[in-house]
């Protein structure tokens, strides 16, 4: 008898133990770089480089990667830097919490079979959270696809975006409305300033332009990348 009740006691507190979990870097595209935030050196990263909770992610100048995180998938565009700061797994609901420095990202939130997500994306100005959806993100605005997102500013009131509309905050940190429109998620002027900072001393002007017309801030067609549907950008 005592034996069961200790058998089904260690059950009980397996079920409600949160397993600290890592992300898979699945794809790599130029210059992707990984380090601790308590690290001064920043190491490539590679298919099959693993993203522990704390790690920085950090891409170039037309680079980009795609980390498996949990059951979801995030897509680290240009120019872009953001930590890892939580994942875990606890009672079947899987939570993943990321900082968003610089940049832009997208992010497709799946929950674990038979259980939940709890996802979440913050930027110094907005933060974004969902259970199971699908959008792109900047520093101060929100593109969403799939589902529902419920999207805050720095003043803490939230708004609920659905698919095919977005919204920004404002320099007071209000979010606007949900508009259907596609904000162009152009990137931060930090961004915009390493780019300038990296560029070689032997580059000439048509290597600055062809860099630029390679990775534009805008798309030739919004419509292709952004899902917009009127060919609205809104700034």
């Amino acid at each position: 008898m005592k034996t069961h009740i200790c058998f089904l006691t260690l059950c009980v507190l397996c079920a409600t133990f949160a397993f600290a979990q890592q992300g898979v870097i699945t794809e790599v595209s130029g210059t992707v770089e990984l380090k601790k935030s308590s690290s001064q050196i920043w190491e490539p990263a590679t298919a099959g480089s693993a993203v522990t909770a704390d790690t920085i992610v950090s891409t170039g100048l037309k680079s980009s990667a795609v980390i498996q995180v949990g059951n979801s998938i995030v897509t680290v565009r240009p120019l872009t830097r953001l930590t890892l700061e939580e994942l875990v797994s606890s009672s079947g609901t899987e939570t993943v919490k990321i900082g968003l420095q610089t940049g832009r990202v997208r992010a497709k939130v799946t929950p674990p079979p038979g259980g939940s997500a709890d996802f979440s994306i913050r930027s110094p100005s907005v933060t974004a959270s969902v259970r199971g959806t699908a959008f792109e993100m900047s520093q101060d605005s929100l593109n969403v696809s799939e589902g529902q997102v419920s999207f805050a500013g720095s003043n803490g009131f939230s708004v609920a975006v659905n698919a095919g509309e977005s919204s920004r905050s404002d320099a007071k940190g209000n979010a606007s409305r949900p508009a259907d429109t596609v904000i162009a998620l152009a990137p931060s002027v930090e961004a915009v300033a390493d780019m300038i900072t990296n560029i070689s001393a032997d580059s000439t002007v048509t290597d600055i332009i062809t860099n630029i017309v390679d990775d534009p801030i805008i798309p030739d067609n919004p419509t292709d990348e952004y899902g917009n549907i009127d060919g609205t950008l809104v700034w």
